[in-house]
């Protein structure tokens, strides 16, 4: 996974970077898998990256657990921007 190199490595770095220009060209949307970091968060935000799942983010859980934190995450959002 070129995200796990991604703190580290400048060839990992700019092969993720092609990667959304060239989807970004394209009218494609990227979204990185792995992301295990606020470090790596941040990066890949810097590079233009939308969207992003993993570890640092939420762990696996089912549907019923997802839904009840999509919407916790709604309500949050909801009142950070009042």
């Amino acid at each position: 996974s070129f995200v796990a190199g991604l703190v580290g490595s400048t060839t990992d770095r700019m092969i993720i970077d092609l990667v959304l220009r060239l989807a970004g060209s394209l009218g494609m949307r990227v979204t990185a898998e792995g992301v295990d970091s606020e470090e790596k968060l941040a990066l890949l935000a810097a590079l233009g990256c939308e969207y992003a799942q993993g570890f640092h983010l939420a762990m696996p859980m089912g549907e019923h657990e997802c839904t009840h934190w999509l919407r916790e995450r709604a309500h949050l959002s909801a009142h950070a921007s009042n």
